[in-house]
């Protein structure tokens, strides 16, 4: 993420121990700790570039974050983290203090998480009030476009990485690389990246539905230039 961008994002950022603003669109960030060691710790045994038992798992904890105390109604999930957006119609008569919101949260999503792999697993929480819903929107819309770049790195890392090169080398081939000249990279690695499932490029998202207590995963996304339109609807 470019600093420029970091910075406007630290202004939509709710302080610790403040009361959860009014009239604004809440959204929690769920960032897995240290979940990188994790994956490739092979006592779990998780495979690389993408475990589609771990992406499950992370999926189903993005759920246990919609309606009740959670207060969620829309979520989109990466590989290693989940954004949550929140329903103010009931976050107003639940909550007042963000921090007491952040503890919930984390420990919602780090108890299920952690049951899941069946060893203790952690994640951070910050929260972000955005004023209108094309705000919000452009913050669900930029993580879309970190986990797709996210993927894309991921695999390339996975691929030159097989003859022993450092992390710092890898890093060093793949900077300045454009969407396209990645993608070549891992085509002559045997490795069609287009083919592979949405979500393992795009990204997943889960939200409320039928009534507000049926819970809807949707694995594949629309094209990012149909995304805005199809992020509104969650916050009508």
């Amino acid at each position: 993420m470019n600093t420029s961008l970091l910075e406007r994002l630290r202004g939509f950022q709710i302080p610790p121990a403040t009361v959860l603003p009014g009239g604004h669109h809440v959204v929690a960030r769920l960032k897995g700790v240290d979940f990188e060691a994790m994956l490739d710790s092979p006592s779990f045994g998780f495979t690389r570039p993408f475990d589609a038992n771990f992406g499950k798992m992370m999926i189903r904890t993005a759920s246990h974050c919609l309606g009740g105390d959670a207060c969620g109604r829309f979520a989109f999930v990466e590989s290693m983290e989940i954004s949550v957006l929140l329903d103010g119609r009931t976050l107003s008569s639940r909550w007042t203090d963000a921090t007491d919101l952040q503890c919930y949260l984390v420990a919602l999503s780090s108890s299920k998480i952690s049951l899941q792999v069946e060893d203790e697993a952690l994640f951070s929480c910050k929260l972000y009030a955005f004023s209108k819903s094309d705000l919000a929107a452009a913050y669900f819309m930029w993580r879309r476009q970190e986990a797709a770049l996210g993927a894309l790195d991921r695999y390339c890392t996975h691929v030159l990485s097989k003859d022993g090169s450092t992390a710092e080398n890898v890093a060093t081939v793949l900077e300045g690389l454009g969407p396209l000249e990645k993608e070549e990279i891992l085509r002559q690695n045997n490795i069609e990246y287009g083919l592979l499932p949405v979500w393992q490029r795009n990204g997943a998202a889960v939200y409320l539905a039928g009534g507000q207590d049926r819970v809807t995963v949707d694995t594949t996304l629309p094209r990012e230039s149909d995304y805005a339109g199809y992020l509104q609807q969650h916050f009508e």
